[in-house]
């Protein structure tokens, strides 16, 4: 979004959240446990605009 600001104008879309049925999900998981919620977190979470 920072690299392209024209094109993103600033909005970031996360798609699929929880669509089980259609093998496309963001969730914790044995292997990456909870390292894609937590990348999600620092970018848009309410600690990252606090700092």
């Amino acid at each position: 979004m920072e690299e392209f600001p024209r094109q993103t104008k600033g909005v970031a879309v996360i798609c699929c959240w929880n669509e089980f049925g259609e093998g496309s999900v963001i969730e914790p998981t044995t292997k990456y446990n909870f390292s894609y919620l937590e990348k999600i977190r620092s970018v848009f979470g309410r600690q990252s605009k606090e700092r």
